[in-house]
């Protein structure tokens, strides 16, 4: 999905969002290894803030306080990888 998102961006096209032969071309672009490595590292960051949130009284603060961070870091280094593939592939 997240790679779907960003295929939909670059190319300003809604419907390239639902072409799962490009995404999947992207994907393997990309190389499913480093992807799923990707995936793995958001979802573990995921789970260390989901803990630290289950620390009483101040655990929403810290939540409060790194999604944003996390969710910069997800956007950028998804941007990083899609980019590092499709550069002049677009049209």
């Amino acid at each position: 999905m997240v790679v779907a998102i960003v295929h939909m961006i670059k190319l300003d096209n809604f419907s390239k969002a639902f072409s799962l032969n490009e995404i999947f071309r992207v994907i393997g672009n990309i190389g499913w290894g480093k992807y799923l490595a990707w995936l793995v590292i958001v979802f573990v960051l995921w789970l260390i803030i989901w803990s630290l949130g289950r620390i009483p009284f101040i655990g929403w603060v810290i939540v409060l306080l790194l999604t944003p961070l996390l969710l910069v870091f997800i956007a950028k280094s998804i941007n990083l990888l899609y980019s590092s593939v499709t550069i002049g592939i677009e049209a």
